[in-house]
């Protein structure tokens, strides 16, 4: 999938990302069970919001999110490819070239998460080395969460607003709880620009 990486050291990865995930999506499960004032000021900064409906929106879908990465597997991770599309019954649907990867939101059984060529040039995580935040931007594991918040059963999202930056700055749309990357900068606890704040 990344020419730089062997199969062995892609699969080590990506198994490595959906870990880091999960761990991430507990923290923000915790946060929204507790629900104190920092859980409050965090939905508001990606949601604009900080209601009760909010928090148990983000609950649920956090909660299958988790289940899904705990079920993928390296061999989950293909090609982003026409082929691919066509099996996970996207019928129609063609190859972004922009694309850093890629799902069909209704293959629900299998869950295959397509990779393109962008993904293994992405930063892994945006993580700064001397606090440990996760910075905006995209990143591996930014991507990873976005892919699997689309699934059906999951959150449903949608593309509306690419970008973590984009997704703050459309912030007041009355959707934006089903923006990918909305949902995956919350999830992973990414650290948006200071004027949010």
């Amino acid at each position: 999938m990344c020419e730089q990486l062997s199969e062995a050291e892609f699969s080590v990865l990506v198994m490595a990302l959906c870990q880091d995930a999960i761990a991430l999506a507990e923290q923000r499960q915790a946060e929204l069970q507790h629900w104190d004032a920092a859980a409050k000021k965090r939905t508001w900064i990606w949601f604009n919001s900080s209601s009760d409906e909010l928090r148990d929106f983000l609950l649920k879908g956090i909660a299958a999110t988790i289940v899904s990465l705990r079920a993928l597997r390296a061999k989950d991770f293909v090609q982003y490819s026409e082929e691919n599309i066509n099996l996970g019954s996207c019928r129609g649907s063609v190859v972004d070239p922009e694309a850093a990867a890629s799902v069909c939101p209704v293959d629900i059984t299998n869950k295959r998460i397509m990779i393109a060529p962008k993904f293994c040039g992405l930063s892994r995580d945006k993580r700064n080395p001397y606090n440990g935040e996760i910075g905006d931007g995209d990143s591996q594991l930014l991507t990873l969460v976005h892919e699997v918040t689309h699934f059906k059963d999951v959150f449903g999202s949608n593309d509306n607003f690419y970008s973590t930056f984009r997704s703050i700055k459309y912030v007041e749309d009355p959707g934006i709880r089903f923006n990918a990357d909305s949902l995956a900068a919350y999830i992973i606890g990414t650290n948006p620009r200071k004027e949010r704040y």
